[in-house]
């Protein structure tokens, strides 16, 4: 359990006695009288109920492998009552802590693929998380570190369920894995993990993407779910778009391009702009391009979108045909154009392979 949740539950003790813990050296570590932190207030114990001036020290349940004891000021009956309650409580909520702790361990392990695949159905059994459920990797990325926010926003949008999971991987990776209990092999729900998004950046106060896997039906696939979060937040680099949710089974052509070796992409872009070098492009004509692009090669359409005459568009796209050699109003020049600026912005990105 962390120093930050037990600082927590002893500020909100709201009794009129000093209560809190002490290590097995008598030092006190946490309490609801912050002046007694970091003091020594006993020398020695033994095990079982001590009382030593003036405060009652009964030892914690479950402690395995450190000895901590709770501590009341008094000796009556009161104090020991407090105590015996406040231990009690505090096992409680530590039993708790541990099962989450070893919950998020062994979902980590099944992320990173660190555990054998027969100890992953053991283990899954023991900690009661279903195997074979219909399963979805989300990995959220931020530019900043936010660990804990990003933890904890994420958290307290979502319904309390046991069998969807929040861990962090780094201060700037969290991954949400959430159970799919419909039929469906797709998911799909933009808006959802739009929300989620915005209400992230709006409390982390940071840009967040997300990384979007295939549906896995199995405990033992979230691995293969994580690497398609980790490749649709790479691919993310050589795509024209400015979209903050990255689905792996939307990617397309991009996820061709990124399994090609470097020297194969140099010599296509070679091959392709033999008159010139793309760089010879300026970011209007490409700005137009890509506005050509979305509007299905439409010249009308898109001169009314760029609010220009439509002979200033033939103009630039003439141009663009001197350049490169490449007519962009026939289908098939334009797919090798749309290709070739994908694979020009993969190298320029120089994503890390995963």
């Amino acid at each position: 359990m962390t120093d930050r949740l037990f600082n927590n539950i002893f500020r909100n003790i709201k009794i009129n006695k000093t209560v809190g813990i002490v290590n097995n050296s008598g030092e006190v570590l946490f309490s609801n009288n912050v002046e007694l932190v970091g003091k020594k207030i006993i020398e020695t114990f033994c095990y079982g109920e001590e009382i030593y001036n003036g405060y009652t020290y009964l030892k914690m349940k479950e402690n395995k492998n450190r000895e901590f004891y709770i501590f009341g000021e008094g000796t009556d009956d009161h104090t020991g009552n407090y105590c015996e309650i406040l231990n009690s409580y505090l096992t409680d909520i530590k039993r708790f802590y541990d099962e989450k702790n070893d919950k998020d361990s062994f979902i980590k392990n099944m992320l990173t693929d660190n555990i054998l695949p027969g100890d992953s159905l053991h283990k899954s059994k023991e900690l009661q998380i279903l195997p074979d459920a219909k399963r979805i990797v989300l990995l959220f990325r931020s530019k900043e570190s936010s660990e804990m926010s990003t933890i904890e926003a994420l958290r307290t949008m979502l319904p309390e369920k046991d069998q969807d999971f929040v861990v962090s991987l780094d201060s700037k990776n969290i991954v949400l894995i959430k159970e799919i209990k419909n039929n469906s092999n797709n998911f799909e729900n933009d808006e959802k993990i739009e929300k989620i998004l915005n209400k992230l950046c709006e409390i982390c106060k940071t840009d967040v993407i997300v990384g979007v896997s295939r549906i896995v039906n199995s405990i033992s696939k979230l691995s293969v779910a994580y690497m398609e979060c980790r490749i649709s937040l790479e691919i993310s680099k050589i795509l024209d778009s400015e979209k903050k949710i990255i689905y792996y089974n939307k990617l397309g052509i991009a996820r061709l391009i990124y399994q090609l070796p470097t020297t194969l992409c140099e010599l296509y872009l070679k091959e392709v702009f033999k008159k010139g070098s793309i760089a010879l492009l300026d970011e209007e004509t490409f700005f137009t391009i890509q506005e050509f692009f979305e509007n299905s090669l439409n010249v009308s359409e898109t001169a009314r979108k760029l609010f220009i005459h439509r002979n200033t568009l033939v103009y630039r796209l003439d141009k663009i045909k001197k350049l490169t050699g490449l007519d962009l109003r026939k289908f098939d020049d334009a797919i090798v154009f749309k290709v070739a600026v994908m694979v020009n912005k993969y190298l320029n990105s120089k994503p890390s392979r995963i």
